[in-house]
């Protein structure tokens, strides 16, 4: 039995894309600019207890189609309890909430993304033999097909899976079936 390959599809962000600028780098940015003085360890600190959050809330909504599935108004609401959980771990003591809502109005960091050398030789080269696809949970406000098309790179991919628009993302079931079914 020979198998054969017919679709290669590839994550985004960190797998063909890096961020120029790391969450990290962005809070210490955005924190400086406003004169907040912050310890390494207070930032790694409120950014784990904002990831934990962040993946309660994935786990809860995987079974509801998705966190993408929300709307995005209730996506916003859980990046403004994920932020205000940063700014209280740095013992920020103004308003939590208001401060939360400018700094994410502020957050946008997908115009800084890179393609990874590697991805940049290896493209062109697979899309002579395969159809490429992408698939990511990418949330940006800039899409993933403007990203691509910034490196003229979109002319290698056929088929483009983005959670924010599907409305459900990984790892729920349905984006893989939409995938199977739209590709097949």
């Amino acid at each position: 039995y020979t198998m054969t390959f017919r679709l290669i599809v590839f994550d985004v962000g960190g797998t063909l894309l890096y961020p120029q600028k790391t969450v990290r780098t962005w809070y210490k940015e955005i924190f400086d600019s406003y004169g907040l003085q912050l310890t390494e360890e207070a930032l790694t600190s409120g950014l784990n207890k904002a990831t934990t959050f962040m993946d309660e809330v994935y786990s809860l909504m995987l079974s509801k189609g998705g966190f993408h599935s929300l709307s995005e108004q209730a996506r916003r609401s859980y990046y403004l309890q994920s932020l205000e959980i940063v700014l209280k771990e740095i013992h920020y003591s103004d308003n939590c909430q208001a401060f939360a809502k400018e700094i994410y109005e502020t957050f946008d960091p997908d115009l800084d993304f890179t393609l990874y050398p590697g991805a940049r030789k290896v493209i062109p080269l697979l899309a002579e033999h395969f159809s490429l696809g992408l698939c990511s949970n990418w949330n940006l406000k800039q899409s993933v097909e403007a990203v691509f098309r910034k490196f003229d790179y979109r002319r290698y991919f056929s088929y483009i899976f983005q959670s924010s628009i599907l409305g459900f993302g990984k790892p729920h079931p349905m984006i893989y079936q939409l995938i199977i079914e739209t590709t097949n």
